[in-house]
């Protein structure tokens, strides 16, 4: 089914959240090459994280700063999590305690109650998604100072990021994209003069890591993350185990029409007038209860793999491949709500023009922007879009980045079905099956009833039990429940029996 949505007032669109705004009228979907151009436009690199532009393919993701002499691509993996499955956590003193905390509850005795439930009613802190590293560019000789013609564009329509300015009379541009199909993020720079690009590459990240040559054009960068770290709301406690934790790797293939040589912690290009990068990652990830340190996959293996699925491909043959995967779901719904004199001017002008609201086309880029973020970071056997998407920077990330069913992993798919991505909850829908297992056993330790449920945190563990914290918001025990009437509620809207 493909949607057009057409000339909707503004003060619709603002009034409801993204994106189950737009259910009323539908018409015949143009032809693709008439749909209109979706543009994210900077004048300037990103000067904070929040200003960069983000990529993803439901598992890999990325943020391009768009730097001039120095570029900085922040990368993530959706299964690079802090801790591992553990036992279960028995509940019985929870259990004894319920009734005696809902008597006092019963008999207004609020400030007792929640003395007897914060010493017997939580659970213990869950996992966190923490960040992969960062892809840094330098290119020795650009003079900042003398940049001219800047532009950093995020293209909606074909989940490219590309960047563009002139120094000393040449023209520089950087294209990314990170491919769902061949699983690894590629980036391409090209010169408009011959042998002008003089380069050098490195990987870091903020886990400890060890970083390798091999040959001249690859480097591998591979760790494991700690086993334990604070909520951001707690403190900045990381703690390592060296007999435990999640493993990870990311290859960096360098292909190009100049010279490559590995330095000390770096690959350094000269003399070259295009270069593409190839870079895919894996972690040790094997399931939800699985140990990634003694039934982890191998990581290495995993990320050589794909590497050698495309090493050998140019960049346009693998963006054929991105696009014949993405553009299907990006293209099918059009939204028009008034042309403006503003479209194509950066996104920072834009927003101020909004505020008097004289910029409706921008309203159409804040729909279909969330439209794009969850085709970036929910797909098909990824993990489901948390509380960062997929991007996340910190090692104590804000709210562990994990799902908060009180609303918000909801909130992130209220609108697959209005937007007609459907087919992205499987991740949500799967996230809801694997905590049920755990979720069942909570059910009969921690209340004496059969069935299952989950509460306020979920990690990548899938751990049902309440986490640790204040008892008023960690013993949440309807996360299960709100969580699935949400499911329910979207197989309403498609009454698609198959699902």
């Amino acid at each position: 089914m493909r949607f057009h949505f057409v000339k909707f007032s503004k003060d619709l669109v603002r009034r409801y959240i993204f994106p189950s705004l737009l259910i009323t009228t539908l018409s015949a979907m143009p032809p693709q090459n008439d749909m209109r151009s979706y543009d994210i436009r900077h004048d300037k690199p990103a000067a904070t994280w929040m200003e960069a532009n983000p990529l993803g393919n439901g598992r890999l993701g990325a943020m391009v700063h768009g730097g001039t002499k120095n570029e900085i691509i922040s990368l993530n993996d959706d299964t690079l999590w802090s801790s591992e499955p553990l036992p279960h956590h028995d509940g019985t003193k929870h259990r004894e305690s319920l009734q005696k905390v809902r008597d006092l509850i019963y008999s207004n005795k609020h400030n007792e109650a929640t003395q007897l439930g914060e010493s017997t009613m939580k659970g213990k802190y869950g996992g966190a998604m923490l960040p992969l590293g960062n892809l840094k560019l330098t290119m020795p000789e650009i003079n900042e100072a003398k940049v001219s013609d800047y532009s950093r564009t995020l293209n909606l329509n074909t989940a490219r990021s590309i960047t563009k300015f002139t120094h000393n009379g040449i023209s520089y541009q950087r294209s990314l994209i990170v491919s769902h199909p061949d699983q690894a993020l590629v980036l391409e720079l090209k010169a408009s003069k011959e042998k002008s690009i003089n380069l050098n590459i490195t990987l870091d990240s903020l886990i400890k890591h060890q970083l390798n040559s091999v040959g001249s054009n690859r480097l591998w960068m591979t760790g494991t993350v700690p086993h334990y770290v604070d909520p951001h709301y707690l403190g900045k406690r990381v703690v390592y185990d060296d007999k435990k934790g999640m493993r990870f790797a990311s290859i960096l293939q360098v292909e190009t029409d100049g010279t490559t040589t590995a330095e000390t912690g770096y690959l350094s290009v000269k003399g070259a007038t295009m270069v593409t990068l190839n870079l895919p990652a894996a972690t040790s990830y094997n399931g939800f209860d699985k140990s990634p340190t003694t039934e982890g996959k191998d990581e290495k293996k995993s990320a050589l793999t794909d590497l050698n699925k495309i090493k050998t491909d140019s960049f346009d043959t693998i963006n054929q491949r991105h696009l014949a995967d993405y553009t299907p779901l990006f293209s099918r719904v059009d939204i028009q709500l008034g042309d403006t004199d503003l479209k194509g001017k950066p996104v920072s002008h834009r927003i101020k023009a909004n505020a008097k609201g004289n910029d409706p086309d921008l309203d159409e880029l804040f729909y279909q922007f969330g439209r794009y973020l969850l085709i970036s970071s929910s797909r098909k056997g990824s993990q489901p879009a948390n509380l960062q998407g997929i991007w996340s920077r910190k090692l104590n990330p804000s709210w562990s980045s994990n799902w908060t069913t009180n609303c918000n992993a909801q909130f992130n798919y209220i609108g697959v079905g209005a937007s007609n991505l459907a087919e992205l909850r499987e991740p949500l829908q799967r996230l809801v099956k694997e905590a049920s297992v755990d979720g069942a056993k909570v059910a009969k330790s921690w209340y004496g009833v059969d069935g299952w449920t989950f509460h306020h945190n979920i990690d990548l563990w899938r751990r049902a039990t309440p986490s640790a914290g204040s008892v008023l918001w960690a013993t949440f025990p309807i996360g299960g429940a709100w969580t699935t009437v949400e499911l329910y509620d979207q197989w309403k809207f498609s009454n698609d029996k198959e699902e």
